[in-house]
């Protein structure tokens, strides 16, 4: 069986902002990522032909929809997210964080690396060089069974400048997600 042929369980979440000149900030990871859902998006042309039978069919990739779950989202996942600076004041034991989230505000592309594990010690990267959430995070918190909160995001990923929408890369040896030589 050959490397990169057997992906498992979801190792780590990054996430960078995308610049405009086509760089990457600094990666954030999403430490408490739960789930990664892809679903790609095609759009499918019939052409009919004489007593309505299809004469040919063409299907290609639009996009995709990204769900990620997680159980809860750091003050600089949201920050790359969002695109809102995380403003902290006061002095210990009354320090606070907060963000200003604006009707109106536009939100930033990113860059998504979810990073699984491979059954041969390799692991196998799905990478999305640029997305845009569709909604802020869904959050919810249920204290009937004194759980943790989880919050879910959906999100879009489109091509980018190359025509790409995603790039599955698998690795023989475990790396790091890193977001220069992802979308190189």
């Amino acid at each position: 069986m050959a490397f990169g042929d057997k992906p498992f369980s979801l190792k780590e979440i990054k996430i960078a902002v995308l610049n405009a000149d086509g760089t990457y900030g600094t990666a954030v990871a999403v430490p408490q990522a739960r789930k990664l859902t892809v679903t790609p998006n095609m759009v499918t042309s019939k052409l009919i032909g004489e007593r309505a039978k299809t004469a040919a069919v063409a299907t290609v990739l639009q996009d995709c929809t990204l769900e990620m779950d997680a159980g809860g989202y750091t003050w600089d996942a949201l920050a790359v997210m969002i695109g809102q600076a995380v403003t902290e004041s006061g002095t210990t034991p009354n320090k606070t964080k907060r963000q200003n989230w604006a009707a109106g505000d536009n939100l930033p592309y990113i860059g998504v690396i979810g990073v699984l594990d491979d059954d041969d010690g390799g692991d196998f990267h799905l990478g999305f060089p640029k997305v845009k959430l569709t909604g802020l995070p869904a959050i919810e918190a249920n204290g009937e069974e004194e759980a943790f909160v989880k919050e879910v995001i959906e999100m879009v990923a489109i091509a980018d400048d190359n025509g790409f929408v995603m790039y599955p890369l698998a690795h023989e040896t475990a790396v790091t997600g890193n977001f220069t030589a992802m979308f190189a």
